[in-house]
């Protein structure tokens, strides 16, 4: 008899930049003027408590919300990381701009969606 996998979950978010310096078009916005390494296909990495990698996905090509005043200084890099282990901490690091960490109980507050942002 085949043994079954323990639950998994799937975590989807964002990372939002707020600046000055934001190059592209509306659906491939990237990051300038200090924040150059922000681009889409940044690697996203899941960790559970003890550090250890549990998961990995990628962002997607940033995009510039629908048009606003503030359309020229935003750009949103969204994500989907999916077959997550079960785990009492997560933290994510999306690309090399450092950690969050989030606890199961928050995550599940928030609908498993984390949004991160960025600002200068």
């Amino acid at each position: 008899m085949a043994q079954s996998k323990p639950p998994a979950d799937t975590i989807s978010g964002q990372l939002k930049l707020i600046a000055g310096g934001i190059g592209g078009g509306d659906d491939n916005c990237y990051g300038t003027r200090g924040f150059e390494d922000l681009r889409g296909m940044m690697p996203v990495i899941v960790r559970d408590e003890q550090e250890k990698i549990i998961a990995m996905g990628a962002t997607e090509n940033g995009k510039r919300p629908e048009k606003s005043d503030y359309s020229d200084v935003i750009c949103i890099f969204s994500f989907q990381v999916s077959d997550i282990p079960r785990s009492k901490f997560y933290i994510i690091e999306i690309g090399s701009r450092g950690q969050a960490v989030f606890s199961r109980q928050k995550l599940e507050e928030l609908n498993w969606n984390a949004v991160l942002t960025l600002a200068e």
